[in-house]
């Protein structure tokens, strides 16, 4: 699919970028790693459910669901990660 073609272009760019040491691979507290995994499960997750969606379903519900990520990610924000966002951003959330 498009979506693997794009992790692993990715992923060997990033590879070339610190083997050949033009950027610094990153370093990472075990608070980080720990940060770093909750968000690579759940963007994952999210991704791989919207693609079971297509096929589960009426394309038009997906597009639905879809378009409440926004509430999702500040909601997620906030439990899972205790992060506050600016009122502004909450304040855009509003239809």
């Amino acid at each position: 699919t498009v979506g693997s073609i794009q992790l692993l272009i990715g992923g060997i760019y990033s590879m070339l970028l610190w083997g050949t040491k033009i950027r610094a691979a990153p370093q990472l507290t075990a608070e980080g790693k720990e940060k770093v995994t909750k968000v690579g499960f759940y963007h994952s997750a999210g991704q791989l459910l919207s693609m079971m969606s297509l096929g589960a379903g009426p394309v038009s519900f997906t597009h639905i669901v879809k378009a409440l990520e926004p509430f999702f990610s500040a909601a997620v924000s906030v439990v899972v990660f205790g992060k506050r966002m600016k009122p502004q951003v909450y304040a855009s959330l509003i239809p």
